[in-house]
This record gives structure tokens, sequence and C-alpha cells, in this order.
């Protein structure tokens, strides 16, 4: 197990609100609870994103996965609505134009 550095326990924190992870809730009484790390390691691994050796290149690696994906894998929109598509270029397609608005 690596051991918590201030660098290490940032990206996990990083990581783990990337993935959806609350960084806490509100009890009844309105106070809060913060998501222990040992938590959002859990979390995290049974989603496919083991953080134990080092979280900040597992952030490194989501984050640089996103931009290598030209069009995102799924896009959901309703009938009736005008729909914006996310799309990643490499830089040097820079002088691209794009049709349809």
């Amino acid at each position: 197990m690596t051991l918590p550095t201030p660098g290490n326990q940032d990206a996990l924190t990083q990581l783990a609100d990337r993935c959806g992870i609350a960084a806490g809730y509100h009890d009844i009484w309105g106070n809060f609870h913060p998501t222990p790390d040992q938590t959002r390691r859990a979390l995290l691994t049974a989603m496919h994103f083991p953080a134990e050796p080092d979280p900040a290149t597992l952030l490194d690696e989501l984050e640089d996965g996103e931009w290598r994906r030209m069009l995102p894998p799924v896009l959901v929109s309703q009938c009736d609505t005008q729909s914006v598509m996310p799309l990643s270029l490499p830089k040097s397609e820079e002088n691209l134009r794009l049709w349809g608005h």
C-alpha cells in the first residue's frame, strides 16, 4: 500500500470526484461527514480504477483518454432539443471547418 502524501491524497480526492464519488454528506442535523479515503479507494476499485499504486497516474490517464477519444462513447439527447456534441481534435487540425451551425 502506498503511504499517503499531500499530493497523493489530493489526486485521490480529484480522481474520486471525477468518477462521481461524493466528497461526503450532510446528516439530518446538518453535520458534514467526509468520505474516508479507504471508502474512496474501495469504490474506485469497484469501478475498475484501483487507486492503490498512484491515484495521480490514474487521473492523468483518465484525462488523457478523454482527449484521445474524438467523440464520446454515448450521447443522450431529446428529440425536440438542440444537442451539443463535444469533439476532440488534434492540434494540427486547428484550421478545420465544421458545418452544422
